[in-house]
């Protein structure tokens, strides 16, 4: 409407997008995808926040360069409780996982608990100042002062607790460093079903790639950089999960996952659609039904429209 906000508008433009895929026209609908992503495009930029691709590898040249080796091993007590963490990209089955894993008995749902990168900022401040050693160096205090305040943020949890903030695969590192014992699941889907759906989504504005396709493919392409990192320099410490192994075969992969967390597996992780709960984020009506394959190979209709993202993906050996 006239009166509505710019926010308001490309919420329409978005969600007319989705409904007219829903009625199989996939050219309008990516049209009003295009419109709505612009708009925000053009509402970021007013505001002075644009994507810088050299900006995010620099960035996360100096994570791998800082964390090129695990930390020493913890000797004490350490961090104490330790959580599950689930990351990957947004969009890629986070949610899913995390409502399948809340079926264990003793494992209760955390959500998109930003506590670590609240955690991030301050030890990368605190780093820089000299008032905390870098990561191989931490020693039995600072370890457990960081990660006391992980759970000051959090609450301390009465079972085994999920962190599955997406963006939280920056971290590993640090989150190895602070809890030794901790599980570590990476969620991978098909990028171009990943991108699709981010894209075809309002995200919030530190999401500054969903914006553009090009931005999209260089963020994501970084991610699997970075991911690359971590398996090579903390072998044994992240399981990853393809989201379409867990749809196809979701017995086998829960069995696994579970074997991994060091939780025993029960049936309920495949009825996960019937178990209460809320759940606070675009995955909300896909977690009330059962396993299916509806969202696998979304982007095939619209492969015209995405060949430039498909380019750049292939480009970065991310395909």
């Amino acid at each position: 409407t006239p009166s509505g906000s710019e926010r308001d508008r490309i919420l329409l433009e978005l969600t007319a997008g989705r409904a007219l895929e829903k009625l199989g026209r996939f050219p309008e609908a990516f049209r009003h995808f295009r419109a709505g992503k612009q708009r925000h495009k053009a509402l970021l930029a007013a505001n002075h926040a644009r994507y810088d691709p050299a900006g995010t590898q620099r960035d996360f040249d100096r994570i791998m360069a800082l964390f090129d080796r695990p930390a020493r091993a913890a000797t004490g007590a350490a961090a104490g409780p330790s959580p599950i963490f689930i990351v990957g990209m947004p969009r890629s089955g986070t949610t899913l996982l995390e409502k399948m894993l809340c079926c264990l008995d003793t494992v209760e749902a955390g959500g998109e608990n930003e506590a670590i990168e609240f955690l991030a900022a301050r030890y990368y401040w605190e780093l820089q100042r000299g008032k905390l050693p870098p990561p191989q160096q931490l020693d039995e205090r600072s370890r457990q002062s960081l990660a006391g305040d992980y759970w000051r943020h959090t609450g301390a949890p009465a079972h085994i607790r999920t962190d599955k903030m997406p963006h939280n695969f920056r971290h590993i590192g640090l989150i190895a460093a602070l809890f030794p014992a901790a599980p570590i699941i990476y969620l991978r889907r098909d990028p171009r079903d990943v991108c699709l759906s981010i894209y075809s989504r309002m995200f919030p504005d530190g999401h500054v790639y969903a914006c553009d396709l090009d931005w999209l493919a260089h963020f994501y392409a970084q991610s699997t950089r970075l991911m690359a990192h971590w398996k090579k320099s903390l072998p044994g410490r992240i399981l990853e999960i393809r989201y379409e192994h867990l749809v196809d075969r979701p017995e086998e992969t829960t069995r696994e996952i579970a074997a991994f967390c060091g939780l025993r597996w029960d049936r309920a992780c495949l009825s996960f659609h019937e178990q209460p709960g809320p759940s606070y984020t675009f995955s909300e009506m896909q977690v009330r039904t059962p396993l299916n394959r509806a969202g696998i190979g979304r982007w095939r209709p619209y492969a015209a429209e995405l060949a430039p993202l498909i380019q750049a993906l292939e480009a970065s050996r991310v395909l």
